[in-house]
């Protein structure tokens, strides 16, 4: 689902992901009920072997605002940290995050599927590196100079208790890894294989820049076995009743699919990566 990685910089990364169109071989559930963009799409199961997957470069400006109306509409809502603290119900909370979908996107390493015209899901990832010692990282600057709500912080805070379960860079053998930070779908086109097909893409994208593995945080048991169908390796097991928010835990408020989350690492061998 997404996650920081104590201690990781980030890094632009500039590549060339081509266009694909395929039919996906099984259908999957999403990690999370994502998002439908401003305008509502209907999505067809016949169309859905009509999905095309593009890179979102770093520059573009649309393109980042289709994905950050994604997640205002269906990630924010649903995902079980960010509906325990209940951050679309807090306007600035909401802006926070958004804006940190906006940062991780300006790495230009993310990837979203349409459908025609209208973007139906998207993996937001992000190039993570160990920082110079003494050095913050883009999360923790971020988290210090920009995360002000109590909503905000508690995301952050649940997102970095659950990197410092594993040493991610040690188990990878080194630096830099690819996060795949959030990933969604919107509800119309949910249960089709769409967040298994943008987690297929983000190992292809690895292939083709210099990491040496890809890490995520499953936050739901439909992401978990995206994962584990794809060959991510689980490194921990974090119970959701171990998090609470203003009383609350995590496992209180998310429902029976969300009540845990798995840091995961899907490394990739030598010989296939572009060095």
């Amino acid at each position: 689902m997404f996650g920081r990685r104590p201690g990781a910089e980030h890094v632009a990364v500039t590549l060339s992901l081509t266009p694909i169109s395929r039919c996906p071989s099984h259908l999957a559930v999403s990690a999370v009920p994502l998002a439908r963009p401003s305008r509502q799409t209907t999505v067809p199961a016949e169309d859905m072997c009509a999905l095309r997957v593009q890179r979102v470069a770093a520059d573009d400006a649309k393109a980042h605002e289709a994905v950050a109306e994604v997640m205002r509409r269906g990630f924010l809502p649903h995902e079980s940290a960010c509906h325990a603290s209940r951050v679309s119900q807090d306007p600035d909370a909401e802006r926070e995050l958004l804006d940190l979908v906006r940062a991780a996107l300006a790495d230009g390493v993310s990837v979203a599927v349409y459908i025609g015209d209208d973007m139906v899901g998207a993996a937001v990832n992000k190039i993570q590196v160990r920082p110079p010692p003494g050095g913050k990282s883009f999360f923790e600057r971020f988290y210090e100079e920009r995360a002000s709500r109590p909503a905000t912080r508690f995301v952050l805070d649940f997102m970095a208790k659950i990197d410092a379960q594993a040493d991610l860079f040690a188990e990878a053998g080194g630096d830099p890894i690819l996060e795949l930070m959030f990933l969604g779908v919107v509800p119309e086109a949910g249960r089709r294989g769409v967040g298994q097909r943008l987690t297929e893409e983000t190992v292809q994208l690895a292939r083709s820049v210099r990491v040496k593995a890809v890490s995520a945080i499953w936050t739901s048991d439909y992401s978990r076995a995206i994962g584990a169908r794809l060959g991510f390796k689980e490194l921990t097991v974090a119970d959701h009743s171990t998090f609470s928010f203003e009383g609350t835990t995590i496992a209180q408020a998310a429902a029976p699919h969300q009540q845990r989350s798995v840091l995961a690492l899907f490394k990739l061998p030598a010989e296939s990566r572009n060095l």
